[in-house]
């Protein structure tokens, strides 16, 4: 086998490399009998009485590994199996053993070596056993991503940071991918700046305000411009409105709800666009298959409308500056009312609106999404430690700091969800018996408390950083009525491999929110659908181009014989 250059790996596939499936088929042939000794180990195992790790989705053939394939009761015919599978280029192909061992195509089609080489055993829908499916979900059409009511649908940035312009379609959950310095946290921080905008205005979401939790952008402003040039900087956000909501808006046709924000840095920084706008669902061209990658689009004028200029059919502005900043104009959705404010031009005006929910029913939702909806998870393992005071009973904070009352929650209301949740916490901590709050008598703050099967009783503050993470990310797919946005950054961190694919199946089931987590992992990548990742690469400038995993141009031609995780490894897919 020829070695390939960087170039030659990034644009050409060797016919007798590993990225195909005749190269594929060489490799797994020469380690078949290392995998056929591991598979004689686990019949072994499993014929004195081991049981395999059990999912409530996902189920491994005697657990997973990061560095070595599951054992299977009959590895040899799987084998056969994988290989006729694999020279059937294209086809959608399953393979089946004992137990109902199938491969499936939706994570990868066939995990059948490389990194990390995992094998998964199905057992029905990949959600949660409690968990039920929106009336709507997201699906994809005419290559057009048709996401969930209630869901951020896009996002789109001009001249902010590194991304100079992107203009990103988003589903339920995305895996942001791509090497260190890519783009993937300035991404993120764009929801997360207009999120601090809303609640706090335009110096505190740059400078920061440590009563708010809004973390220190910049200390000059044009630091968060491209190149640390610009003259200011353009952001933008839609979400799907629920429909519930629709049939209020007085045309009915109402389908997203699109917020514009531009920000000026000549002069006093101030807000010189704001706009909140409900549009029709609009035909999308089905997108053209990049060839190159990095080769971010050329940037327009302006992502933001700007004062004056037409509106597009069939839009209606809410909320909107006039060409004075401080003169916003807000237009009710149900009838013809409108009426004309002053506010401050570092200021959010939608923050000013009315409290009139006849009047303006998805602009008080989506301000409310924004302001409340929004959370970066920065996890502490030293807040999660500490008993939790009854004042943050509520919510899901970003720190983890009352994961105690959440449990308590689903004790005294939903212990079936309960035992779900430990459960699955059990596939990666299977010495779990059981996980339980108590409440401190003096204060009534509560904490958590872990029960092994050999009666050993562990409180927070001494169970391991890496526990404590594991819990608060695999709990969101338990909480009843979870909604909003949820951005993680390397959930991976300080978490076994094992414990990894865990997490990896709860996020990706929370059905009621939306996530978006970025990662370096390979065993993630090897789980992942192409479609659900979200490659990030910078060109020559610097400039952050974004493509979906399914229109990579290196994937043009991947049959699924190589996981995503080892392509991610080889520098293929950013």
């Amino acid at each position: 086998m020829r070695r390939l250059s960087s170039s030659a790996l990034r644009w050409h596939f060797d016919p007798e490399s590993p990225f195909t499936e005749r190269g594929f088929i060489r490799a797994h042939e020469a380690s078949k009998g290392l995998r056929g000794l591991q598979a004689s180990h686990a019949h072994s195992r499993t014929a004195h009485g081991s049981r395999p790790s059990g999912g409530r989705a996902c189920r491994w053939a005697n657990g997973p590994s990061a560095w070595s394939r599951p054992a299977c009761d009959h590895a040899e015919s799987t084998d056969t199996a994988l290989r006729a599978g694999a020279n059937t280029a294209g086809a959608p192909s399953r393979v089946k053993g004992v137990g109902a061992l199938d491969v499936h195509k939706r994570r990868g089609f066939p995990r059948a070596g490389g990194w990390p080489g995992l094998l998964r055993r199905e057992t029905g829908s990949s959600s949660p056993t409690h968990s039920v499916k929106p009336k709507e979900t997201e699906s994809v059409s005419d290559g057009r991503i048709e996401s969930a009511a209630g869901s951020i649908a896009r996002i789109e940035a001009l001249g902010y940071r590194c991304l100079r312009y992107v203009s990103c379609a988003l589903r339920r959950f995305q895996v942001l991918v791509g090497p260190n310095a890519s783009g993937k946290s300035t991404f993120l921080d764009v929801p997360a700046f207009l999120r601090d905008f809303v609640r706090a205005g335009l110096i505190a979401a740059v400078e920061g305000d440590a009563r708010l939790a809004i973390p220190h952008r910049a200390s000059d402003p044009r630091q968060l411009t491209w190149m640390n040039q610009g003259r200011g900087f353009e952001l933008a956000i839609e979400a799907v409105i629920p429909t519930d909501l629709r049939s209020r808006v007085k045309n009915g046709k109402a389908h997203l709800c699109r917020y514009e924000l531009g920000v000026s840095l000549e002069g006093p920084v101030r807000v010189v666009t704001e706009n909140l706008w409900l549009r029709p669902e609009e035909p999308a061209a089905v997108p053209a298959q990049k060839t190159l990658f990095p080769e971010p689009p050329a940037p327009p004028t302006g992502i933001a409308h700007a004062p004056r200029k037409r509106s597009p059919a069939g839009w209606k502005k809410i909320v909107g500056r006039g060409e004075e900043p401080e003169r916003v104009i807000f237009c009710a959705e149900t009838s013809g009312w409108n009426n004309p404010f002053r506010v401050p031009a570092d200021k959010a005006a939608l923050a000013s609106l009315p409290e009139d929910e006849e009047r303006f029913p998805v602009a008080t939702w989506f301000r409310r999404l924004l302001s409340e909806g929004i959370q970066r998870l920065a996890l502490s393992s030293e807040a999660m430690r500490l008993p939790s005071p009854p004042s943050r009973a509520k919510g899901y904070l970003p720190d983890g700091s009352n994961l105690p009352w959440i449990v308590h929650t689903l004790e005294a209301s939903h212990p079936d969800r309960l035992r779900d949740w430990v459960a699955h916490v059990q596939e990666a901590l299977p010495d779990v018996e059981r996980i339980e709050t108590r409440e401190r008598e003096e204060d009534r703050h509560r904490y958590l408390v872990l029960v092994y099967k050999n009666g050993l009783t562990i409180p927070s503050w001494l169970v391991s950083d890496g526990t404590l993470r594991l819990l608060a990310l695999t709990l969101l797919a338990y909480i009843p009525n979870l909604s909003g946005l949820y951005l993680v950054e390397e959930p991976e961190n300080g978490i076994h491999p094992r414990a990894v694919e865990t997490i990896y199946q709860s996020l990706s089931s929370v059905y009621g929110a939306h996530v978006l987590l970025a990662t370096h992992s390979p065993v993630i990548l090897g789980m992942a659908h192409p479609s659900e990742l979200l490659c990030f690469a910078r060109n020559k400038e610097g400039a952050t181009d974004i493509v979906s995993g399914d229109e990579h141009p290196s994937l043009k031609q991947w049959r699924g014989t190589l996981d995503l995780g080892t392509l991610f490894a080889s520098g293929l897919l950013g």
